[in-house]
């Protein structure tokens, strides 16, 4: 009873302290002054409702958005505000929520200053007084909106209201960027007050169908000033339509080549996108962005095991794969034995994958087409951006040599992991060496706003060698000069020159008086002239002509020193020339047909100088049935093949979250990879087409359905192909391969078929996002020689090296802040085929093995997880020094994958099998990035 008396008079007491005027007035104005406001009440404006889809803007553009939209007033430094994107989404949520989500893991709160105006600030900061100098400075002009979410006006007048047209009018045009010239894809143009809106295609150009009025239209474009149009639209009308770019350039964009929307929107079937950015969020080994590594966790897309180099894509070899490097091919893709690829993400813009629909103006290759595009340099200001990692280092440099005129792009890469192999425990490991570099150079020029040059060069090299027994080393170059011209909005042209050259070593310097090297490669020359026409967004037109010219390097035996006894030997190779046109079209006839089409005409020729064996037709082709030899001069005509190659798909657009595609495709292919092992080696040879070994065809159908729900949140799609192939290289038993001019008597040509479906659910923004892929794979090859050496498995068909049924990728991302992210990504394939014996018999004292039919036998299964966290601070600021962090984890639960099996006699003559496995522990890995 005693406490509650005592704490009555005490409150009392306090009661009438607070009643006294001036004590109470002080502490309020003392409350008001360093209390954080964000603590008072709300008003009405909070109700406010927020209904949008704001993914892949920034915070700045949304709440410009939201002020105009709501009424308000925001009052904050622009220079506190982070740079990174947002990936929300809003129907009819409360402002003051809305903006809780939009700011969380910022450190930025928020507050009501007065009815209609929001004070945004450090959540430290946030008291009266500095709000109240946030608004002043506002006011006064000290602080103001970016460029970026500026926008500017212009009128455009058609006819005159009181005509007689009183039909749907069209308003069409294209939209460029105002200072390069260059179309802008992916824009949008909006109609202000209607439910109505269109994007701009690959060219710029778009089309909306109006009724006459007076309408106020919206060009928005991300890094770009907004555009609004006062239009009077009373006869049909077009434009061109200029953006300007933002004063500042982007921390990192997501390259949008084509709307959210493409999957279902798009004509073609089996494309598909990756950004740079989306590629850094995978894990991968030792923490390094890899792009060929990416692709293999979309569906169809596959590899035969760690260390193998390329991809395998609808059960296609790595060597029908073509790839290019703006515009150059690229005759070896992998670094380190296959651990890295040769593509350096940071002069990347993007990488597109062709599987189904592959656009007539691509040629030469009868399974995909994996087009990787360099980005120019900046043409405003200095950069420089680079990673330090387990592997390797990596250093970029960017800017311009005139402003707005002329920029380059440097960047580079180098290995130093030999440090790596010194801490394994075997001995003929830590004597190993590895090593790899690659420089890519692009100079970019604006002439004016309808010329465009560029100039990319680019150089790698790999060099290992496993303790003093055996090594490889390859060098790849090429050099690509393109020129664009902008005849008007509607038609457009593009030349391209390039040359290049690939080389490669096998060495064995421990051989004593055997020490070798052996040595190949090639060299090639293409030139390319194309155009495009685009009179309205519903047809548009592209031609053109292209040649190409291979010369093989001849395979060259030399002593790998002084010590070696080895004679010199040299077999001479092929060379040839390719010449193609192509004609392509795209029609959308209405809101559901659209159908894409084309035709490639394709010439391949064998020249001399060469010596061509003639072999008894009623006999096998082997050595010993040569009947003769034919001389071919310099540029002689030996051989030749052509074919028509037609291409279409064809879309069918339920609603518009919902389509079906078809589409067929004829292709061929003149170059062969001559390679006896599923996983390709940098002395594999690359063999031009000749009499005995003709072009490799394809016949390729697919069909495949899409969907999208909840505004493209989720992605579904189904896809299933069927291919028929002719020309593919096998071989016989025992094959010799190298040093061998009279190599077509141990290849065999062969029939194939490839057929599967492809199932992606897809999830492509919010805190968790990622994507669910399974695909099932067939890869089938038969020889139908006229005699038994000439057939494999008594002519049957059998499963192709990389026949692997089963696949299974999961890509899960979890968004733990704006700048903190896990990712995890597990993987599943089926093991793939190899030879087995099967039982050991006698003969005259000696073991000998019998083996089973070709490829009856399978590699266990292959799977594996892999866990990643980045904190990427480079999004906090768009200027000054930034950094991020990724911290990786390489098969996390330690699985031994057999990369092969084989099999060795003990000390009992027993043949006992053997798991040969490359990764077999967990690889931890950290990775620093900068830019500045």
């Amino acid at each position: 009873m005693k406490c509650s008396q005592n704490l009555t008079t005490l409150t009392t007491r306090r009661m009438n302290f607070l009643k006294k005027p001036i004590v109470l007035g002080f502490i309020t104005l003392l409350l008001l002054a360093a209390w954080p406001i964000d603590t008072f009440a709300q008003s009405a404006t909070g109700s406010s409702a927020v209904t949008g889809d704001f993914r892949g803007l920034k915070i700045i553009e949304v709440l410009a958005f939201l002020q105009k939209k709501n009424q308000l007033v925001f009052y904050f430094d622009p220079a506190e505000m982070p740079a990174y994107e947002v990936n929300l989404q809003f129907r009819e949520k409360p402002l003051f929520e809305a903006l809780a989500d939009l700011l969380s893991g910022t450190g930025i709160a928020y507050a009501q200053l007065a009815p209609g105006e929001i004070v945004l600030a450090k959540r430290d900061l946030l008291t009266r007084a500095h709000a109240e100098s946030l608004r002043n400075g506002w006011k006064s002009g000290a602080l103001t909106w970016p460029s970026q979410v500026t926008q500017k006006e212009i009128s455009l007048s058609y006819g005159k209201p009181g005509g007689s047209n009183n039909g749907k009018l069209s308003f069409s045009g294209a939209i460029f960027d105002a200072q390069s010239g260059e179309p802008i894809a992916g824009a949008t143009l909006l109609v202000r007050g209607a439910a109505q809106g269109v994007a701009s295609n690959a060219e710029g150009r778009f089309a909306l169908s109006l009724a006459p009025a007076n309408y106020v239209l919206e060009v928005q474009f991300i890094g770009y000033e907004n555009l609004v149009i006062q239009l009077q639209l009373f006869t049909n009308g077009e434009s061109r339509l200029e953006l300007s770019p933002a004063a500042f350039n982007l921390a990192e964009v997501t390259i949008r080549a084509k709307a959210d929307d493409s999957n279902v929107r798009s004509t073609q079937a089996g494309v598909e996108n990756l950004s740079v950015k989306t590629i850094r969020q995978l894990p991968s080994l030792l923490g390094e962005a890899d792009i060929l590594k990416s692709l293999e966790t979309l569906p169809g897309v596959s590899s035969v095991g760690e260390g193998a180099a390329g991809v395998n894509v609808r059960g296609g070899n790595i060597d029908q794969n073509l790839i290019l490097q703006d515009g150059a091919p690229v005759f070896n893709s992998a670094h380190a034995l296959g651990f890295f690829s040769a593509f350096n993400p940071d002069v990347v813009e993007s990488v597109s994958l062709y599987k189904g629909s592959i656009p007539a103006q691509f040629g030469g290759r009868v399974s995909s087409v994996v087009d990787v595009q360099l980005r120019d340099g900046n043409f405003q200001r200095w950069s420089c951006a680079g990673g330090l990692g387990l592997a390797y280092g990596r250093l970029s440099v960017e800017g311009p040599l005139l402003r707005d005129r002329l920029s380059v792009l440097v960047g580079g890469r180098l290995s130093y992991s030999d440090w790596m192999l010194n801490l394994v425990r075997q001995p003929e490991v830590r004597r190993s060496s590895l090593s790899f570099h690659d420089l890519t150079v692009k100079i970019s020029q604006r002439i004016n706003k309808r010329h465009f040059l560029s100039l990319s060069a680019f150089q790698s090299g790999d060099y290992f060698r496993y303790a003093n027994e055996f090594g490889y080393a390859w060098q790849s170059r090429n050099v690509t000069g393109s020129w664009n011209f902008l005849v008007n909005d509607k038609f457009s042209t593009a030349f391209k020159a390039i040359a290049g050259s690939y080389s490669s070593e096998l060495f064995e310097p421990s051989g004593g008086g055997d020490a070798f090297s052996l040595r190949n490669g090639l060299s090639h020359l293409t030139a390319k002239g194309s155009l495009f026409y685009q009179p309205s967004s519903k047809y548009q037109f592209n031609a053109g002509i292209e040649w190409n010219r291979y010369k093989m390097a001849p395979e060259e035996l030399l002593p790998y020193n002084d010590r070696s006894v080895i004679a010199p030997q040299l077999i001479l190779k092929d060379q040839g020339d390719e010449w193609a046109a192509f004609a392509g079209t795209e029609v959308n006839f209405s809101a559901r047909w659209a159908i894409s089409a084309g035709l490639r005409y394709a010439r391949y020729r064998q020249l001399g100088p060469r010596q061509v064996f003639q072999y008894d037709p009623l006999l096998p082709r082997i050595p010993q049935n040569t009947i003769d030899t034919v001389q071919f001069g310099s540029g002689d005509l030996i051989h030749a093949f052509d074919g028509l190659e037609p291409r279409f798909s064809i879309k069918y657009q339920l609603d518009a979250e919902r389509s079906f595609k078809f589409s067929y495709n004829r292709l061929r292919q003149f170059l062969h990879l001559i390679s006896n092992t599923a996983a390709a080696t940098p002395v594999d040879l690359w063999q031009l087409s000749t009499q005995y070994l003709p072009p490799q065809a394809a016949h390729t159908f697919s069909l495949g359905y899409f969907q999208n729900f909840k505004q493209t949140l989720w992605q579904f799609a189904f896809e299933t192909y069927y291919k028929k192939l002719s020309g593919l290289v096998t071989y016989k038993e025992l094959p010799k391969l190298l040093l061998n001019e009279q190599l077509e008597t141990t290849l065999l040509a062969a029939n194939g078929k490839a057929y599967g479906f492809e199932l992606s659910v897809r999830k492509t923004s919010g805190k968790w996002s990622g994507q669910l892929a399974y695909t099932f794979s067939r890869s089938f090859l038969r020889t139908d020689g006229p005699f038994p050496l000439e057939n494999i498995n008594e002519a049957k068909w059998f499963p192709a090296n990389f026949d692997q049924p089963h696949q299974l990728n999961l890509v899960l991302r979890r968004q733990l802040s704006p700048i903190h992210s896990f990712t995890l990504n597990f993987t599943f394939r089926s093991g793939r085929p190899f030879t087995i014996p099967t039982a050991n018999y006698g003969v005259g004292g000696v073991v000998v093995t019998h083996y089973s039919p070709r490829n009856e036998g399978r590699i266990p299964a292959y799977h594996r997880l892999d866990i990643s966290f980045s904190s990427d601070k480079t999004q906090l600021k768009d200027k000054g020094y930034r950094s991020s962090l990724a911290i990786s984890f390489y098969n996390v639960y330690v699985r031994r994958n057999a990369f092969s099996v084989f099999y060795r006699r003990n000390n009992f003559n027993q043949q006992k099998s053997y798991r040969l496995s490359l990764i077999g522990t967990i690889l931890p890995a950290i990775t620093y990035n900068f830019i500045f």
